[in-house]
């Protein structure tokens, strides 16, 4: 499968989602500290710019290889009325 059909963007609908650093709080999840004590955010799910809009990239992979943080992450996005869409549309 195309890398471009395993990744999702989670962005906000059609209300402004609160707190305003909602991105990196998700993304938080699957993030570690490194060597150096920064942030390191997962290569399946990191907060990105798409156009003007805060979103949080979503491998699907993830799905396989942490299961239960996969669903935590949809649940959520769902639950609070975010928006889960293919990367490039």
């Amino acid at each position: 499968m195309e890398q471009a059909k395993q990744q999702q963007c989670i962005c906000e609908g059609t209300e402004r989602f609160r707190p305003s650093d909602w991105t990196q709080r998700l993304a938080g999840m699957a993030a570690v500290f490194g060597a150096d004590q920064r942030l390191r955010y997962s290569p399946y799910l990191a907060p990105v710019q798409h156009g003007e809009q805060r979103c949080v990239r979503l491998d699907r992979q993830m799905a396989t290889e942490q299961p239960g943080l996969y669903q935590a992450v949809v649940d959520f996005a769902r639950s609070h009325g975010l928006v889960l869409h293919p990367v490039g549309s």
